[in-house]
């Protein structure tokens, strides 16, 4: 049985709890945000051509309410983005939608099939989209990223790769075919190359004082998870692959690390904002998100760790030269 990771919560994710849903919207909210995303959010999205996403997406989403929730979830997140004046209201909807999104998605998920594979895979997809952007730090001011969110996103993210895995043929074969049509990179990003020198640096510098064997076996096996992750990304957006299938293969042990928030662990984390930042200057859901999350693990990380993230640190804040000055000033922002 594929199973969809998670935390078990009464109340939902921490986004979530930030808010008192209070009515179901109307249809003719509905039929606004189902517009938009034909019109306009539909050309914002990755991973597949317009006519996919405009078209082939919302047809399929007509026989499974989960997928088409999770249309109505992203299109309202893009809204939250568009307009300012409504951008509570919108996240309010969106959120709606997405959370009955994720429960048709676990109803369903424990039996794949032919059919519901290319409905499934479309849902898993805007998952990570919605996710991203349901905690946006473009959307919520003032607003602080920490490890937490990241984590409940790697989680969702894990569970889902059961589903792109034992999805993956069939749709190769059917009406979504064209998220399987991407060319993978052949090396040049020079964003890949740094990230992976650098993480491989930081790891191989680590006191010994400071980790474990166990712990560093965990840390070079998640940064080998990482390099094969840079080896398989497309050629039209290899950072946000890796962004998305980096996740999917860590491991349990790297995952408890993160949630004690070991210093090793998110030195890693840190080089991982990069790609997450190269993200954000190309798509709305993943804006700012790099940034934020980097300054949030280095009010964390005590000075002497941060020689260890000096090339992700200034990749994502150029010409940054002292951590602290940079905090400080982040705290005032």
């Amino acid at each position: 049985m594929v199973r969809l990771g998670h935390k078990k919560s009464r109340n939902g994710c921490s986004t979530c709890k930030q808010r008192k849903v209070k009515r179901w919207p109307s249809w003719t909210e509905d039929l606004r945000l189902m517009n938009h995303f034909t019109s306009v959010t539909s050309t914002t999205l990755p991973g597949a051509n317009l006519h996919t996403w405009r078209d082939k997406v919302p047809k399929v989403a007509v026989d499974y309410p989960f997928l088409m929730h999770q249309i109505l979830a992203v299109s309202a997140f893009h809204l939250a983005s568009l307009e300012p004046q409504n951008r509570q209201e919108h996240l309010s909807l969106g959120l709606q939608h997405q959370q009955h999104a994720i429960r048709g998605v676990y109803a369903e998920i424990s039996n794949v099939t032919p059919q519901n594979c290319h409905a499934l895979f479309a849902a898993s997809s805007m998952l990570f989209i919605g996710s991203f952007a349901a905690s946006s730090p473009a959307l919520h001011s003032p607003h602080r990223l920490g490890v937490d969110h990241i984590l409940e996103i790697f989680t969702l993210i894990r569970g889902v790769s059961g589903v792109l895995t034992s999805a993956k043929e069939n749709v190769r074969q059917g009406i979504l075919r064209d998220f399987m049509q991407c060319d993978r990179h052949s090396g040049g990003s020079k964003l890949l190359e740094s990230l992976l020198r650098s993480v491989t640096g930081a790891v191989d510098r680590m006191d010994p004082d400071d980790v474990s064997p166990e712990v560093k076996s965990l840390v070079e096996g998640t940064v080998s998870g990482l390099r094969d992750s840079v080896g398989i990304a497309s050629a039209s957006t290899p950072a946000l692959n890796v962004a998305v299938s980096w996740p999917m293969v860590l491991s349990s042990g790297f995952m408890a690390l993160l949630e004690a928030q070991h210093p090793a662990a998110l030195v890693v984390l840190v080089h991982y904002c990069t790609v997450l930042h190269e993200g954000g200057l190309h798509f709305w859901f993943m804006k700012d998100w790099g940034s934020h999350l980097m300054n949030s693990i280095l009010r964390s990380l005590t000075s002497n760790w941060h020689g260890l993230v000096d090339w992700p640190v200034n990749y994502i804040n150029p010409g940054t030269r002292d951590h602290n000055t940079h905090i400080a000033q982040d705290n005032f922002a």
